[in-house]
This record gives structure tokens, C-alpha cells and sequence, in this order.
């Protein structure tokens, strides 16, 4: 068996326990140093998402709660989402779906 914890880099100090069941929960060896891997890009499975269920334009405003951190890296690297620059005004922008490559 095979158990993978992804997290934020930023969470490197998170002190984890693993507890398996037999008959009774136990306290199960954990590896001392976490091996760190590639990042996990989820861009590219939300771009298919937005594409099957039919939206093909975001509005984005950048700010400090989840949705305006997620569209300050959008505005940041568009590309990286498949999303193309359309028209901005007052700190607000309008991206369109790339075309699938």
C-alpha cells in the first residue's frame, strides 16, 4: 500500500501521524524527511472542466481572498491557464479560454 500527502511547501514543519487498523488502531512508521516532488498542476484539469461544462469566459478581479489570489496568478501567468487576455477596467479583467491545442 501506498499513501501520498500533497501539500503547500509552506507546510514543510507539519508534523504528520500515520495510524493504520488491524484489529486495533496503531501508530505506523512515517519516513523521516519528506521527499519532495514535482509540484501538482491542476490548471490544465480545470481549463478541460470550464470547456465541458461550457464556459468559455472568466471575470477576475484580483484581490486578498481565494477567488482575487487565484486571479492575481492568472493575471500573472495567463498562459500557464490557457487563458487569453480580452479587456480590463478598474482592476477587473475579462480572459477567454484559449483554443484547445
Amino acid at each position: 500500500a501506498e499513501v501520498r500527502v500533497v501539500a503547500h511547501r509552506s507546510s514543510e514543519k507539519l508534523r504528520l501521524e500515520l495510524w493504520g487498523l488491524e484489529t486495533e488502531w496503531r501508530a505506523l512508521p512515517l519516513p523521516q524527511i519528506p521527499q519532495p516532488t514535482a509540484g501538482l498542476n491542476l490548471k490544465p484539469a480545470v481549463v478541460r472542466l470550464l470547456r465541458r461544462e461550457g464556459i468559455g469566459y472568466l471575470l477576475m478581479s484580483p484581490g486578498h481572498d481565494t477567488y482575487g489570489l487565484l486571479a492575481t496568478n492568472v493575471e500573472r501567468n495567463p498562459e500557464e491557464w490557457s487563458l487569453e487576455w480580452r479587456a480590463g477596467q478598474q482592476g477587473v479583467a475579462l480572459y477567454a479560454l484559449a483554443p484547445e491545442r
